[in-house]
């Protein structure tokens, strides 16, 4: 399982590789979002919505692997992906993308974001969405990388959850995990999301 953000009343974001593995993308029939609920095993029904369409970016491709120069890992290029509702979904606030004029002006190092994601956390399995601020750290033109030694951070199971900034006064989602390190420790990497703002609409 993966975790997503509501960006409009039936477009959730999320990461490539939760719906690609090589050449095949999950069908939609096989897809479903909960959302509104902190545990996700306790959430009813309602909660749960039925997906139409889903959507990775065409270019992106799980067989490039990352590259990791010392203790910075490069992420894989295009790691993002959009899901399509049969219905709108209620019960969430829709969270705003930004544009990259947006991003560049309001995000510097240690400017704190808030990463979250119903991952594992250090000691096991969750299943629960955790929502933790940590420290901004370091940007190329389509991935960032947040936290730091003793900062939360993400982890197997956040991947697709978003990481948000306040720009310009409204929170919105800049990143998308892409991946974290063993152990739920720093230095976890995100898909820019103002990068790829013109994929998302489309």
């Amino acid at each position: 399982t993966c975790t997503g953000t509501l960006i409009a009343p039936r477009v959730v974001v999320t990461a490539a590789h939760c719906v690609q593995d090589g050449n095949y993308i999950a069908a939609a029939s096989n897809m479903y979002v909960i959302a509104g609920y902190l545990n996700a095993d306790n959430a009813p029904g309602s909660a749960w919505f039925d997906v139409s369409s889903v959507v990775p970016h065409p270019d992106y491709s799980d067989l490039q692997g990352f590259f990791c120069d010392g203790a910075e890992c490069l992420g894989e290029a295009n790691d993002i992906a959009v899901l399509v509702t049969q219905t709108a979904v209620s019960g969430v606030s829709v969270v705003p993308v930004p544009t990259i004029a947006q991003f560049d002006s309001n995000v510097q190092a240690n400017t704190l974001v808030t990463v979250s994601g119903y991952g594992q956390t250090n000691t096991g399995i969750s299943g629960i969405l955790y929502i933790a601020q940590t420290p901004f750290k370091w940007r190329n033109t389509w991935e960032m990388m947040v936290g730091q030694s003793g900062s939360p951070d993400t982890c197997v199971g956040d991947s697709g959850g978003p990481v948000l900034a306040k720009l310009d006064g409204i929170e919105q989602v800049v990143g998308v995990n892409s991946f974290g390190f063993a152990l739920c420790i720093a230095n976890g990497n995100s898909t820019r999301v103002d990068t790829y703002k013109s994929f998302v609409q489309k």
